[in-house]
């Protein structure tokens, strides 16, 4: 063997020795990351980054957990069990005025510009009340008084005219209103999806407003939070999350009979009732103006009591994606 043959041999044999030490993003091991979910149509972009492989072209080993509503998301959130959780935007705003290390990550949902949407004020099919004028002095159901969703019902009665004490507020589960409603214990129930499309398509209820759509078109309802001190540590797996979750929400709007089979696949929904059901608005696209109308909403009812500025609550991440108004 010539020294020529020699030196080729050995450097091939280093070649090849990198490219087996350097393997390709793909074959790297993925960094793991736990994150907070919940079996609602809302969060279908998640399920669908996990079911399509999104999340590992991005670098990540995402595990989900699921939780009954946002706070218990926030919660495990800041006990450190998740990195990433979902949320209506009203919990993680009271948490940081609580002092609470937490911050926007991403937008997901908002609500539609008009009618029908998710959020809707229902009465009796068969009731002599024709609009939120007619509920003075009427008992009307809502989920929780102090959540965004009952303030958006709150401002939808006072611009019909009214002012609180002309009107009582009494809490209970979604599941139990249009029970309620039937029983007359209540003269009217406010619902989110999939209850209002359950509520009317049974015969048993009417919509005489959607609050959320007149309160702030374009509302945001669905959002990710993680603690702060997480996203200034780990700049590089906010942007591969919320990469993933951008790459499914446009193939989720892209197909919208598909969207509507993964809901069902994800939600455990009947897919006939998805088909009535208004399609989630998923966006990941931030308008300011619709933000901060929501938390002066949340501030002119008490529940913000030092609100900011819609931009100081979100993450570099998530600024990048503010669209004009």
């Amino acid at each position: 063997m010539t020294y020529r043959q020699f030196a080729l041999g050995l450097a091939f044999s280093l070649v090849a020795s990198a490219l087996i030490a350097s393997p390709t993003l793909a074959q790297q091991k993925l960094r793991p990351l736990a994150i907070g979910t919940g079996k609602f149509a809302a969060e279908t972009p998640e399920y669908y980054a996990k079911k399509y492989g999104l999340f590992e072209k991005h670098g990540l080993d995402v595990t989900m957990t699921v939780f009954n509503n946002g706070a218990d998301g926030i919660g495990a959130t800041v006990g450190g069990s998740v990195q990433f959780t979902f949320s209506i935007p009203s919990i993680g705003m009271v948490a940081i005025q609580n002092g609470i290390d937490l911050i926007l990550v991403a937008q997901q949902e908002v609500t539609q510009a008009s009618p029908p949407d998710s959020g809707s004020l229902q009465v009796l099919a068969t009731s002599p009340i024709k609009t939120v004028a007619d509920l003075k002095g009427k008992t009307i159901g809502t989920a929780a008084l102090s959540s965004q969703f009952a303030v958006a019902v709150e401002a939808s009665l006072k611009r019909g005219g009214l002012v609180r004490g002309d009107y009582k507020l009494v809490e209970m589960p979604f599941v139990a209103m249009a029970n309620a409603l039937k029983g007359g214990h209540v003269d009217a129930i406010s619902l989110i999806e999939p209850f209002t499309t359950q509520t009317t398509s049974s015969g048993i209820g009417r919509v005489i407003s959607w609050p959320y759509v007149e309160a702030v078109p374009g509302m945001p309802i669905d959002a990710w939070y993680a603690r702060k001190s997480f996203v200034d540590r780990n700049p590089d797996v906010v942007e591969a999350f919320t990469a993933a979750l951008r790459e499914a929400i446009d193939a989720l709007r892209a197909d919208p009979e598909k969207a509507r089979a993964e809901v069902a696949a994800f939600s455990g929904l009947n897919p006939d009732l998805i088909k009535q059901m208004p399609i989630s608005n998923w966006d990941y696209r931030v308008r300011l103006k619709n933000w901060d109308a929501t938390i002066k909403m949340m501030a002119d009812a008490g529940v913000l009591k030092n609100p900011k500025k819609a931009a100081d609550y979100m993450a570099p991440q998530m600024l990048k994606h503010v669209v004009p108004d």
